[in-house]
């Protein structure tokens, strides 16, 4: 079964960095990727997927308020969504967690860890 992957994040070189990942974890996907919160939530109107990859450091809506979001519409709170970020701290795992987060990774990923990390998941 393909998984259908929703990665979040303003940086426009993550999705490049993610999808090579995806792919040497042998699973088959499909990567759907969405530069902000707004474009995010528009596109969850008609779009469900698997699992959600979730940058925190984003502009207008940041991560965690995305997450919140996420977890209070009854039709995607059951998608599990992982949050990461360089920023990614005790305190701000703690939130994402309790904010309904599955898991929360602190980048910068290391390529070879990061197949091995995507597989827990997926």
């Amino acid at each position: 079964m393909i998984k259908q992957i929703l990665l979040i994040d303003d940086d426009e070189d993550e999705p490049g960095i993610f999808i090579n990942a995806l792919e040497e974890t042998g699973i088959a996907f499909q990567c759907t990727w969405m530069p902000g919160a707004e474009d995010a939530l528009q596109h969850l109107e008609n779009y469900k997927p698997d699992f959600i990859f979730l940058d925190f450091n984003m502009p207008k809506i940041n991560g965690l308020e995305l997450l919140r979001i996420i977890k209070a519409d009854e039709t995607l709170q059951d998608i599990p969504v992982v949050m990461y970020s360089a920023t990614m701290g005790n305190e701000l795992s703690k939130k994402a967690l309790d904010a309904g987060a599955l898991k929360c990774i602190h980048k910068p990923f290391y390529m070879a860890e990061l197949p091995s990390i995507l597989k827990t998941f997926l």
